[in-house]
């Protein structure tokens, strides 16, 4: 399944990873070179193990990466203060976010109304969007979940994303134990 975004008379794709596109994540990388490497050695493996799905914005004839993002199902656990008892809220994370490394900071003139937009900023609302519409349509969503590097920070709030409260936990990820908990509820 591949939807379009129409970005300043573009069309972009969202195309779900195989191997298959690895050399053209090579050519255009991102700014997180920990992340390139999870998607080339361990997304297809995390897709057959049931874990997360790996989808890459290309242009129509896949010979360019503007970026690439992961999803996983979650739960936010907490504490019920009355009864005791651990409850969980049904989420998405948002494993992995990037852009391509030429992108990044970039923006572009919107045609529809003159205004310029980051190439980051619609990209996560692409996502944000397909993830509402999943929440409507086919499954209980009630937040977007992620775990922001330090850098990453302030373009999660520009994009409406908070810090995770105190009293919320996530599943431990060795991966991203140094990064900040952050919530976008749906």
């Amino acid at each position: 399944m591949e939807r379009f975004l129409d970005i300043n008379e573009l069309e972009i794709k969202v195309v779900q990873y195989n191997d298959t596109f690895a050399g053209l994540l090579q050519r255009y990388p991102s700014l997180n070179s920990n992340m390139d490497n999870y998607v080339l050695s361990k997304s297809t493996e995390d897709k057959l193990e049931g874990k997360a799905l790996t989808f890459l914005f290309v242009n129509k004839e896949e010979d360019y990466l503007y970026g690439y993002y992961s999803l996983f199902a979650t739960s936010i656990v907490y504490s019920d203060d009355d009864s005791g008892e651990f409850l969980g809220i049904p989420s998405i994370e948002l494993k992995l976010f990037a852009i391509n490394e030429a992108l990044s900071g970039e923006e572009y003139e919107s045609s529809s109304d003159g205004n310029r937009y980051k190439y980051s900023d619609i990209l996560i609302g692409s996502i944000i969007g397909k993830i509402y519409e999943y929440a409507e349509e086919h499954i209980g969503i009630q937040a977007i979940v992620l775990r922001s590097t330090n850098k990453a920070v302030n373009f999660y709030l520009r994009n409406k994303f908070d810090y995770f409260q105190d009293m919320l936990m996530l599943p431990y990820d060795e991966f991203s134990k140094d990064c900040v908990p952050m919530i976008f509820v749906l």
